[in-house]
């Protein structure tokens, strides 16, 4: 993987779309140490969830099987909006090894497999996404460098460096997989959140301690349209 997570899907991967959580033993994210996979097929999904999930006495948990669900649902939708390249059959479909409820400010990594016609081979490609909210609001960012599993994000966080400011993400003399530099727009907001939730969503970047980090940094419009959620370009 590049020093920078790409902020942009390729031609031939129309939407590659997120969905995932990220590991319980950081400080954010679901228990993946038991790996049930959910995943996506055609414009159902399945999902199969760890027996650890657990279920709320008031409201039920958003679980990432409807975060996969809705996920898949956005993909289908811009796909059948498109026109897609030559050899691509249908929307890229999510699988995510990732299980339990979703909370604001979980993260995690998912992959993403496009369909194409036999003889076409398109390459498999990675969802780095965070959670914007207790409903499942995700907004993530895909590539074919970007990780694919949630421990391979936490293992790419493990040898970045720590105690980074927000202003640091967008130095492009800062070396750092999360860097934002040259992507000051929703895909590099994205990453900023990203390493905030690694971090243990440090006060250092949440100035104003709004729960809402690095808008300092980044243009209102464009902290407020990741927050809404969906793939950022």
């Amino acid at each position: 993987m590049s020093h920078h997570l790409p902020a942009a899907v390729l031609a031939t991967v129309l939407v590659l779309s997120s969905c995932g959580t990220t590991n319980g033993t950081g400080t954010t994210g679901v228990d993946t140490s038991e790996t049930s996979p959910t995943t996506t097929t055609g414009p159902s999904t399945t999902s199969r969830p760890s027996a650890t999930t657990t279920t709320s006495s008031e409201e039920p948990d958003i679980t990432m099987g409807d975060v996969v669900a809705s996920m898949q649902a956005i993909i289908d939708a811009e796909f059948a909006a498109s026109d897609p390249p030559e050899g691509v059959i249908g929307p890229n479909q999510l699988e995510c090894l990732d299980t339990g409820p979703v909370h604001r400010g979980m993260v995690f990594a998912c992959a993403s497999f496009p369909q194409s016609e036999e003889g076409v081979v398109l390459e498999p490609a990675g969802v780095v996404a965070y959670v914007a909210d207790d409903s499942g609001t995700v907004a993530w960012v895909s590539g074919t460098d970007v990780p694919d599993r949630t421990e391979n994000l936490l293992r790419i966080y493990e040898g970045s460096p720590k105690g980074l400011y927000c202003r640091d993400l967008m130095d492009p003399d800062v070396e750092t997989s999360f860097s934002s530099a040259g992507t000051a727009g929703t895909a590099g907001y994205v990453l900023a959140l990203v390493y905030w939730a690694l971090e243990g969503k440090p006060d250092r970047m949440d100035e104003d301690l709004d729960g809402v980090p690095c808008e300092t940094v980044f243009d209102p419009e464009v902290v407020g349209e990741v927050l809404a959620g969906g793939p950022m370009p």
